[in-house]
């Protein structure tokens, strides 16, 4: 896998990858204009994206039918430079009429054979929390 990575203007930058881009920037306080997510909120998203996608194709997969996925995400980081982040909670959502055992085993496989952004953050010390809710019809 490749990407590309330009400034474009200030701390603005924009990625790149095949037919596809992505802008960055960091917040006011750090000295950008805050017109972008910052990469450590790309990697939040990153991981909620990821983790989303998985348990929607293992669901899927598994004949349930449900209307919609959502996942909140909230990282804690450290105080002080680098500021990485120590912890991630991660709450999915699922409207329909999905089991509540079947979402919590869907997310069991998701996060321990196939979320890439959840196990590699899991692999560098970040300590992962998920719960999830069902919202039925």
């Amino acid at each position: 896998m490749k990407v590309r990575v330009d400034l474009v203007d200030g701390l603005l930058m924009v990625g790149r990858t095949g037919n596809h881009a992505a802008a960055f920037d960091a917040p006011k306080e750090q000295g950008g204009e805050g017109e972008a997510p910052s990469p450590m909120q790309m990697l939040l998203m990153s991981a909620g994206a990821c983790l989303g996608m998985d348990v929607a194709a293992i669901l899927r997969k598994s004949g349930h039918d449900f209307e919609n996925l959502s996942v909140r995400v909230e990282g804690f980081q450290r105080e002080e430079p680098p500021r990485v982040f120590e912890r991630i909670r991660l709450h999915l959502t699922v409207w329909g009429d999905v089991d509540e055992d079947d979402v919590a085993a869907a997310i069991r496989v998701a996060i321990s054979r196939y979320s890439s952004t959840v196990i590699t953050l899991r692999r560098a010390g970040v300590e992962v929390e998920v719960s999830h809710e069902v919202i039925s019809p």
